[in-house]
């Protein structure tokens, strides 16, 4: 577990003697930065938790909201706000509260500063703070810090397993619904305009579908759709997840967290993790009992398609279609095989688990596919977003609204001619 303090040393003196008594790794990020580098510092950083200064903070009450609001729906590390001497009265406290921040170091005396600071750590220690907030009406029990690697998916080690247990008690309401509100560097595509026909009634307006597929088993699949997820809503999107394949993945973590951070729900092909919107199937997304959300984006994780046509036309009938694929020889004849289908079709191709050195070498192997290849970066656990990822999603949604701006031209420029009927008259 790491600890980073946000302020300069000399206010944070205090927190380094705590965590070295705890026997907690910490670090500092200045606060002399703006909005946005300052929140892709913190999301870099990775922490467990975070403890703010407030004092050192030049924004107003509303851009900290959102910049701690942002750090916590990507990595769902757990935040606290230090503020000496201040009280629960005033204004920047009420507006972190009303946020869902509920942890503070308000005293004045130094002792007391590590007593409140011990008392939040205490709460922390070994919990992963990332519960289901559909169920905000209940507190929630410890449970594990990190998803072990057998319901991690992809092969992704997503923690420690067997990691202490505590009760956090106190409430998540609303913590996860407000997505970011500024761009963290990606292009304002308006990408919501193009969409797939929605025959279903339930569904209002049509999202943009992005399908995935991986070319074998634990290729990394799953970690792509939800680092897509993640980025989306960190950026102010709506998207959610959609399992769109059998392999009963979803519902493994379901169970396995379900009474340890997620409360028993009333639907179960539904839950969210990590300020993710999770759906066990298609048929769950139409049928929540909660009518579901109009979103910008649908991410649909195909797992491992067949080489068959008509089971790749669920890809290929999407909106992006996206294969992930590997460097290791099983993993490259695996991808061999999806080329051969799919190379006279559009799609983004993204590697997982390729080292920086070997990445220029693959991109020449991959030929006229060359622009369309992407690497995401190491990612141990899929539900936290790795900020470096945002160069390839961005890539991929931008040449998706490139793509419908131009359809979109296309139509604009059919001339409308007059009806044969109209021709005789004249």
């Amino acid at each position: 577990m790491n600890v980073i303090f946000v302020g300069s040393d000399l206010k944070g003196y205090y927190v380094e003697e705590v965590c070295e008594a705890e026997g907690l790794s910490m670090g500092y990020i200045s606060t002399a930065m703006d909005k946005v580098s300052l929140t892709k510092a913190v999301i870099r950083s990775a922490p467990s938790i975070a403890v703010i200064n407030l004092e050192e903070l030049s924004f107003s009450g509303d851009d900290i909201g959102e910049i701690f609001e942002n750090v916590r729906n990507a990595i769902g590390c757990q935040i606290i706000f230090m503020g000496s001497g201040y009280t629960e009265n005033m204004s920047i406290i009420r507006q972190m509260k009303e946020l869902g921040f509920n942890e503070y170091i308000l005293s004045v005396n130094l002792s007391e500063m590590k007593n409140e600071l011990r008392q939040c750590l205490n709460r922390k220690t070994g919990f992963d703070d990332r519960g289901d907030d559909n169920f905000a009406d209940t507190d929630y029990e410890g449970g594990p810090s990190e998803t072990s690697d057998a319901y991690g998916g992809d092969g992704s080690k997503t923690g420690k397993e067997g990691s202490e247990t505590a009760n956090i008690g106190r409430k998540t309401a609303n913590a996860g619904q407000k997505t970011g509100k500024y761009d963290l560097g990606t292009d304002k595509t308006g990408c919501e305009t193009a969409g797939i026909k929605a025959t279903e009634k339930k569904i209002r307006r049509s999202p943009v579908k992005i399908g995935v597929c991986g070319c074998m088993n634990r290729i990394g699949t799953t970690t792509v759709c939800i680092q897509i997820v993640k980025h989306l809503n960190l950026t102010g999107k709506k998207a959610c997840y959609i399992q769109m394949d059998n392999s009963g993945h979803m519902e493994l973590y379901r169970d396995y967290l379900s009474g340890r951070v997620l409360k028993k729900s009333a639907d179960p092909g539904h839950f969210r993790y990590s300020y993710v919107e999770v759906f066990c199937s298609w048929e769950a997304f139409l049928n929540a009992e909660n009518e579901p959300e109009e979103y910008d984006y649908i991410v649909c994780d195909y797992g491992v398609e067949s080489y068959e046509k008509d089971r790749f036309q669920n890809i290929l009938n999407s909106d992006i279609s996206v294969v992930v694929g590997g460097i290791e020889p099983n993993e490259i004849e695996a991808l061999q095989d999806v080329l051969g289908f799919m190379f006279d079709y559009e799609a983004q191709y993204v590697f997982s688990f390729v080292a920086e050195n070997d990445r220029e070498c693959l991109s020449e192997m991959m030929g006229e596919k060359a622009d369309d290849t992407s690497y995401i970066e190491n990612t141990p656990d899929a539900f936290s977003y790795n900020i470096d990822n945002d160069i390839w999603i961005e890539k991929i949604i931008y040449r998706h609204s490139v793509k419908a701006e131009r359809e979109s031209e296309k139509r604009k420029k059919i001339p409308i001619l007059p009806s044969t009927g109209e021709k005789e008259n004249e």
